[in-house]
This record gives structure tokens, C-alpha cells and sequence, in this order.
């Protein structure tokens, strides 16, 4: 005990050159946000108030930080979150640094999420034509880091075990590491929207009540098609972030999202295949063993053919019925009236 080094809010405080490998640190490791009282911490990836790094670091460090020559500074909307890597890091910070997961081919493995996939897409009429959609939307976004799709998927169904949020939320937002989230109603209805921040994939479940889903929608419609979103932090400055967030919603009904008749932002598909029991224990085999990693591999490679982000999702039976739910009671009555139902 008496060879180890004293250490003062975790630094080794040895003596002699102990301060300066500190400061040292300091300076690779902070960066001031001009204009604001607030530092980005590049070992957290994360906004600290100088406050708070002064508390940790010692008022004394924290004031030779500012004061010194070497100090990194740069204006706060230069801090940025940019997928596609094509900002200038000699006067930007870029949030963004790469996906964590890597791929690893495996056929059989992959086969294991498409059977899933298409047993969600099973119940349509037209299921190869959803399944291929879907496909092409979760492999654009992977082939093209920071691509912004303008159209959301909305997968419902009233079966539990059906397999959704296996898919999405064990096999799919895996893939995204720490830039994928899951939201609920508390985040839509929440002042600070922090949550929002450095995220490419979303996944909503069971976000809207019967008397939440008018009065969110349009801030669901701004981000799935806004550019930008405003980021707020509890006693931090706000700020605009790239809109890079892709979004996925499940539920357990099918009146989970007004739409409007012409809507082109929903892809819509009813659930109502149980998933097979033995895929299931197949998949909860791999689960951690290779199936994530093997299905992003595959979406890497899958043909997009002229697929864009505002391809226009496909018509489907389940929309049709979101869609006529929610039409005024006059429009319903006219439209069975001139189609000879009444």
C-alpha cells in the first residue's frame, strides 16, 4: 500500500509533472463551445456544463485550462452530428464516429431475420412487394450512413407474440449501437428533447394513447421528414442537430396513427402470423451468436434497385383500413354509399 500512488478525483497525484500530464489531458479531452458555459467532453461524447467539469477536475486545473494557449475552441452550432463524415474536423467536432457493430456473413443466420421479416409481412395481400420494401428500407439508411429516410414503417397487430419487437428492437436497433433509441409517450411529451440527439434509428412502441395520437402527430411528421430538429438539455444552451433519425413504430392497434387519405409517409403492415415456435428457438440460439452481425452484412449488400429515401411505401390492405377509420363520418358514409355497400 504504501508504493501506490495518491490520487486526487482520480488522478494520480505523484508530484513534480502530475499537474501537467493533467492539464495535458485536459486539453486533448475538452473542447470549449464558444458563446455558451458548457465544454465537449470527446471521452463521453457529451455536452458537460464547465461548472461541472471545474467540480471534477479542480477550480485551479479548470482555470490553467482556459487560460492556456492550446486551448480548443469552437462555435456551438459547428458542433455537429453528420453520418456521412464529409464535415471539415479542422473546424467541426463530429458526433458521429462510425458504427460500432461490424458485419460478419452468414446465410443461414440471416435467413433466420428474413423468415421473421416475412412473417410480419405475412398477413398482407401483397406481402412479397411489403417484405422487399422493407428490406430496401432498413438496408438504404446502412448503405448510405445519414440518409434521412422521408417515410416511417407502422407494424400493429392485436397477437402478442407475433415477433415484432424481436426484430426490431433485438435484431435491428442492435446494428445501430448506441445511435439507436427506444421512445415511448413521456419522450414525445417531454421539454427536453436530449433524447433525440446523435440517433439514426428510433423504435416507438405503443407511443400514442387514444387521446395523445392527434395532438402528436405532427411532431411525429417533422421527425420522419424534418431536416433539422431543436435539441434541448436541462441547463444547457439549445441548439439545432441534423435530422438523421429513422423511425419504426409498433402497436398493438390499428388506430395507433391517424392518417390522412393521400398519406405517403407510413408504410403500414398488420401482424397477425404467430410467430412459429420453432424459428423462435432458432433465432434465440443465435441470437447473441452471430445473427445480428450476419443480417447487417446481409442489408449491405441487398439490391436496392431504384429504391431512394422518398419512394412512396406500398398500399396495403391494413393501411387502406387506418386510413378509412379515421375519415370524418360524412366521407365514410359517402364512399360505402358510392361503392353500393348501403
Amino acid at each position: 500500500p504504501r508504493n501506490l500512488p495518491v490520487t486526487v478525483r482520480g488522478v494520480a497525484a505523484t508530484g513534480g509533472g502530475a499537474g501537467d500530464d493533467s492539464l495535458l489531458m485536459m486539453l486533448e479531452r475538452y473542447t470549449l463551445l464558444y458563446g455558451t458555459k458548457t465544454v465537449w467532453d470527446h471521452d463521453r461524447r457529451k455536452i458537460i456544463g464547465y461548472d461541472a467539469m471545474a467540480l471534477s477536475r479542480g477550480s485551479n486545473l479548470a482555470e490553467r485550462w482556459l487560460e492556456h494557449s492550446m486551448r480548443r475552441e469552437i462555435d456551438l452550432e459547428n458542433l455537429v452530428f453528420d453520418p456521412t463524415q464529409t464535415v471539415d474536423l479542422k473546424t467541426h467536432i463530429n458526433m458521429f464516429e462510425g458504427f460500432p457493430l461490424k458485419p460478419k456473413k452468414d446465410e443461414e443466420k440471416a435467413q433466420l431475420a428474413l423468415e421473421l421479416l416475412y412473417s410480419l409481412c405475412a398477413s398482407e395481400p401483397g406481402r412479397d412487394e411489403l417484405f422487399q420494401w422493407v428490406l430496401r428500407w432498413l438496408a438504404y439508411p446502412l448503405q448510405h450512413p445519414g440518409a434521412k429516410m422521408q417515410t416511417a414503417l407502422l407494424f400493429f397487430g392485436e397477437k402478442q407474440g407475433t415477433g415484432k419487437s424481436l426484430f426490431f428492437e433485438g435484431i435491428v436497433k442492435p446494428i445501430y449501437g448506441e445511435y439507436g433509441a427506444t421512445g415511448g409517450q413521456n419522450q414525445l411529451d417531454s421539454t427536453y428533447t436530449v433524447w433525440r440527439s446523435q440517433k439514426l434509428f428510433v423504435l416507438f412502441e405503443e407511443i400514442l394513447s387514444r387521446q395523445d395520437k392527434y395532438s402528436s402527430i405532427g411532431l411525429i411528421k417533422h421527425m420522419i421528414t424534418g431536416r433539422t430538429q431543436p435539441i434541448s438539455q436541462k441547463f444547457k444552451d439549445d441548439r439545432d442537430e441534423a435530422n438523421h433519425m429513422n423511425t419504426v413504430m409498433l402497436s398493438n392497434e390499428f388506430q395507433a396513427v391517424p392518417l390522412e387519405p393521400h398519406d405517403r409517409r407510413f408504410c403500414v403492415a398488420d401482424v397477425r402470423a404467430e410467430l412459429d415456435p420453432e424459428l423462435l428457438k432458432k433465432i434465440k440460439a443465435v441470437l447473441d451468436d452471430g445473427l445480428i452481425e450476419a443480417f447487417y452484412a446481409f442489408l449491405l449488400e441487398y439490391p436496392l434497385g431504384d429504391f431512394n429515401p422518398h419512394t412512396w411505401p406500398p398500399m396495403t390492405a391494413a393501411k387502406e383500413r387506418v386510413i378509412s377509420f379515421g375519415r370524418p363520418d360524412w366521407e365514410a358514409f359517402y364512399l360505402a354509399w358510392a361503392a353500393g355497400e348501403l
